[in-house]
């Protein structure tokens, strides 16, 4: 699969430019009248056309060993699984339902066609490009949408990312300014499709089940990240340290975090604009993902193991099939993972010692949400074949 539009980067972002002024809040109330009223069936609806449209994908041969390890299938179908777990509840209405469900799994698609890291030198971002991805395929297929049901999955898409204040990017020689993305209505109330596909995205950026490991993966390469603030340089060995610093003492340091410190930050996140409008369900997911980091970040930090060298060769991997078969189950996640394990054998034993301890954690953490998942989607009867998930197979719950 190739997307075309990309091989003109300046009619790409004149799309980009286009669908951003197409919608508008009251697109909500129009994607509603041809949705069923029910929300079971819409639940039930919201998941078919999601599955469809990545089946489509896997047909069409998206190139997803090109997407940078941590943002690839792994995370597609994670997202997907969040997504049931988040709505099942059925608090939201139908259009809500299908635009969160829907662009909650399909937001990181257009990593499979640009660098999730190149954010800082061009207005054509993996949020823009994955719009652009389902721009062609709506072209060629329309699943049974509405244009506005399709516009409102494109800009779930496309505002995932919640950059709260305009960025402004050099690119091609002139300066762009990208604003941010309209995510309330004219009584400023959240438009909770929107909010729903980036509450599912967060649920990866949370918990000790999958966080460290995700994260962990994208060291593979140095790399730019964004601390709600500004963009910060991360490179492996400096990355890894153990060290928690004061908010001001980052600062000094050009805001570039430590792992520990990305980890805490996001779990400490609650004040911030990203969970601004949570309730329900979502608090609850929450709450329980900020224990787990809780225990692991106290793993890491106060290592109640020692191990043996031949231990922590045993534990790294072990965590390197884990990152490859689990986390990140495809080529890319396989070469990361491979080159991860030699970086760490470079570093201090200490540091080694530390990180197995996490390593533990998270693993046991993983294999206890696996169980959960599956007791869970077994019990109520959600309408997902865990078995069976496009792309992945069963591998993401066979652990």
């Amino acid at each position: 699969m190739d997307l075309e539009i990309l091989k003109d980067e300046e009619s790409a972002y004149q799309r980009v430019l286009e669908i951003r002024s197409q919608f508008r809040p009251e697109l909500f109330a129009e994607a509603s009248f041809a949705l069923p009223k029910d929300r079971e069936y819409a639940f039930a609806y919201s998941s078919d056309i999601t599955l469809r449209i990545l089946s489509y994908l896997e047909v069409a041969g998206i190139p997803f060993n090109q997407a940078d390890p941590g943002h690839g299938i792994g995370h597609w179908i994670r997202d997907l699984i969040n997504a049931h777990l988040l709505l099942e509840k059925l608090e939201f209405e139908p259009v809500h339902i299908l635009t969160g469900m829907a662009g909650g799994a399909l937001h990181d698609i257009g990593c499979a066609f640009v660098p999730r890291y190149n954010e800082p030198s061009t207005p054509l971002r993996h949020a823009e490009v994955s719009g652009l991805v389902l721009d062609q395929i709506f072209s060629e297929c329309d699943f049974g949408l509405t244009r506005a049901q399709r516009l409102l999955i494109q800009w779930a898409v496309m505002a995932h990312t919640l950059y709260s204040v305009p960025q402004k990017v050099m690119w091609r020689g002139r300066e762009f300014i990208t604003e941010p993305y309209l995510d309330l209505d004219k009584d400023q109330k959240p438009l909770y499709g929107i909010w729903i596909a980036r509450w599912v995205d967060s649920f990866e950026a949370h918990g000790s089940e999958t966080f460290p490991a995700r994260h962990w993966i994208t060291l593979s390469e140095e790399h730019k990240d964004f601390n709600d603030r500004q963009f910060f340089a991360v490179k492996f060995s400096e990355h890894v340290r153990l060290i928690l610093r004061t908010q001001e003492e980052i600062e000094r340091d050009h805001g570039k975090y430590t792992m520990l410190e990305h980890l805490r930050r996001l779990n400490n996140d609650q004040a911030t604009i990203h969970r601004k409008h949570d309730f329900g369900r979502t608090l609850k997911i929450m709450e329980t993902k900020r224990e787990r980091m809780r225990g692991f970040l106290r793993g890491v930090t106060e290592p109640l193991k020692l191990f043996t060298e031949k231990e922590r060769v045993r534990i790294a991997e072990r965590w390197t099939s884990f990152l490859s078969n689990v986390i990140e189950p495809s080529q890319a996640g396989l070469n990361a993972a491979g080159k991860l394990e030699k970086m760490f054998f470079s570093l201090d034993s200490k540091i080694q010692n530390a990180w197995c301890n996490g390593f533990e954690i998270a693993i046991q953490d993983y294999e206890n949400w696996r169980k959960d998942l599956i007791r869970i989607f077994a019990g109520r009867g959600l309408t997902l074949d865990l078995y069976n998930l496009p792309f992945v197979g069963d591998s993401i719950i066979s652990g």
